[in-house]
């Protein structure tokens, strides 16, 4: 197989993962990412992408990166340095109100429920 037949056969693949975070969501009565508006209470829903923790010592905070088909939302709890539960790959529920992090959609300290698909 060559790359372009690789490349299409992964590009295939990505629209259907999205389409289907898509379904994910609106049967759960969720908001797309791509329609949030700031400062306004939503409830999101979608597959936990990545994971980022702060420097040992550090009072960071802890984000995870959800993706729902249409965007992606970054979820971040203050001064946690993990949250228990919380791993790349699954599906969740959060709510809260959206805020902007350095030009990024972002909800502080959200509600959060793992879901299976």
């Amino acid at each position: 197989m060559g790359i372009r037949e690789r490349f299409r056969r992964s590009a295939n693949r990505m629209e259907a993962d999205a389409g289907e975070q898509q379904r994910l969501s609106a049967a759960r009565d969720a908001v797309p990412v791509r329609d949030v508006q700031l400062r306004s209470r939503v409830r999101v829903c979608g597959v936990l992408r990545a994971l980022t923790y702060p420097a040992p010592g550090a009072g960071g905070s802890f984000k995870a990166t959800l993706w729902d088909g249409t965007g992606t939302i970054d979820l971040i709890w203050l001064g946690q340095s993990r949250v228990e539960g919380i791993r790349p790959g699954l599906n969740v529920i959060a709510s809260g109100v959206v805020a902007e992090r350095g030009g990024v959609t972002c909800i502080y300290n959200p509600a959060y429920e793992v879901i299976t698909p």
